[in-house]
């Protein structure tokens, strides 16, 4: 018997919403219905609280649990959330300060899926956090995090399939997350079998191409499992979900055979200059739309009404940049800024060789005569542990290699009462000719004294990657992002001011 449990969430309580998730869904539905594979569907929709999904959830596996189950499929589409070890599955009713009944830790879901105890478990999760274009974030390490969790459930085989990295925020629009796109996408190629092998080297090369974010694969299989049969009437209605009619298709086909020709490559070459790389005077432009929009005109009086907004340039010592540094070395785009390292000595203790002294002359004398035979070869020296000094190249942070419109920004949020503490947002761009990563942190400030508050220190960064050619792009961006940090700050001042 094979199963599938189908989760959605695009209306939120306390988040924004996201209206892909509900597309998301429901093609993924008609597209596992159409395969004929799957003997019972669990599919939850309407944007559910999470006391009815866990309470679907454990119906759907107290009916299956004395059955004999070959494969278990679990999609979601919809917010996530890290919080310490663990990542939860975020519902409407969701709650920062309810995690445990208004989400679902991952950990409890893989305890449910393990009383069906499966031969092959697949997961399929687009976790996402904000808006349009929306950025779809998830928090450290959730590769970890997944594979903890499935070998603590002891699964016998299984393919999770993750929207992006721990460090990357994941994209959708409108109509559909990217990744789940991709994941549609790759069943349209040809007719016959597709292995989920094959599924995740389309999406690793779709999203690598498109330079959206890393996608997260985990296995524990031998690479032969299907995920079924593709006929072309799914194709046929992948295509028209998707809106990739045929004459889209054929379109892109002889794109891709002008390009053989020198007509071909020098129109090619037009075409992305003109759409996707900058000029020096369009990124700088560009780049200055973040200040401009971060603007104290751009916040909602539920925000001005509480601070004084005051925006402040970096020019050096940008908070925890070494976090930056260190996501550089993992991405290889030209990006006009580097790693910045620095040589720093350090002591280690070592055993360092020093003559033996004989016992006495007569020992000296025989040491002397048998050196030659090698007796006392061995034993001619001593050794004393002693602090040694060394130099070691040790990563520091970036060094931006060219002319920048600024470093980096820090909106802060003076309160104007007393009850309320102060808020920082953070803001570095790393750029290239055609790409922008916005590195972004929010946070407390805490009080250390009548009029001392502590530093920001930057230690979660939420990094969105957007093409720097695309003004409305980073515009929509900034909008939301405003949408996120207000409510952030306004969530968090209400509980304080609760306990």
């Amino acid at each position: 018997m094979n199963l599938a449990i189908i989760v959605g969430v695009s209306e939120y309580e306390n988040y924004a919403n996201l209206k892909a998730c509900d597309n998301d869904i429901t093609i993924m539905k008609n597209t596992l219905e159409k395969l004929n594979k799957y003997d019972d569907i669990c599919y939850i929709s309407n944007s559910p609280k999470a006391y009815e999904v866990k309470k679907k959830i454990a119906e759907f596996v107290t009916k299956h649990k004395n059955n004999s189950i070959n494969e278990l499929i679990f999609y979601y589409s919809g917010h996530g959330d890290r919080n310490k070890d663990d990542f939860f599955y975020v519902f409407s009713d969701f709650r920062e300060d309810k995690r445990e009944t208004t989400g679902l830790r991952n950990t409890e879901l893989d305890g449910l899926i393990k009383n069906l105890n499966p031969n092959l478990t697949i997961k399929i999760i687009d976790a996402c956090f904000s808006g349009t274009n929306y950025i779809k974030s998830t928090n450290d390490n959730i590769e970890q995090l997944f594979s903890k969790s499935a070998k603590k459930n002891e699964f016998k085989n299984l393919y999770f399939l993750y929207s992006s990295s721990e460090e990357e925020e994941s994209l959708a629009n409108e109509n559909i997350s990217f990744f789940t796109l991709s994941f549609f996408s790759s069943l349209i190629q040809n007719i016959g079998d597709i292995r989920y092998r094959d599924i995740m080297a389309y999406i690793a090369d779709d999203m690598n191409v498109k330079k959206f974010p890393e996608p997260i694969f985990i296995v524990q299989a031998n690479n032969t499992e299907l995920f079924g049969n593709i006929n072309s009437d799914l194709i046929t209605y992948i295509k028209k979900e998707l809106n990739l009619n045929s004459n889209t298709i054929e379109k892109n086909q002889e794109q891709d055979s002008s390009i053989q020709g020198e007509k071909g490559i020098l129109n090619l070459i037009q075409e992305k200059s003109n759409n996707e790389y900058c000029t020096k005077e369009e990124a700088f432009e560009n780049i200055n739309l973040l200040k401009i929009k971060f603007s104290i005109e751009e916040w909602d009086t539920d925000i001005t009404s509480i601070f004084n907004i005051n925006l402040n340039e970096i020019d050096k010592d940008i908070p925890n940049s070494k976090s930056i540094g260190e996501w550089l070395l993992k991405n290889d785009e030209n990006y006009f800024v580097k790693p910045l390292y620095e040589y720093e000595k350090y002591y280690q203790e070592e055993y360092i060789e020093i003559p033996k002294k004989p016992a006495n002359t007569y020992e000296a004398k025989l040491r002397r005569l048998t050196n030659n035979f090698g007796l006392y070869g061995k034993d001619d020296r001593d050794y004393k542990l002693e602090k040694v000094e060394k130099t070691r190249k040790v990563l520091k942070g970036i060094q931006f290699t060219t002319e920048t419109p600024f470093r980096a920004f820090q909106i802060y949020f003076e309160p104007k009462h007393h009850a309320i503490e102060h808020y920082t947002l953070t803001i570095v761009p790393i750029f290239s000719r055609k790409t922008l990563i916005i590195f972004n942190a929010i946070e407390n400030l805490k009080y250390n004294g009548w009029d001392s508050i502590s530093y920001p220190k930057c230690q979660d960064w939420k990094i969105s990657k957007m093409s720097l050619k695309n003004r409305d792009e980073i515009e929509n961006f900034c909008k939301h992002k405003i949408g996120i940090i207000s409510k952030y700050i306004i969530d968090d001042i209400k509980t304080k001011l609760s306990n």
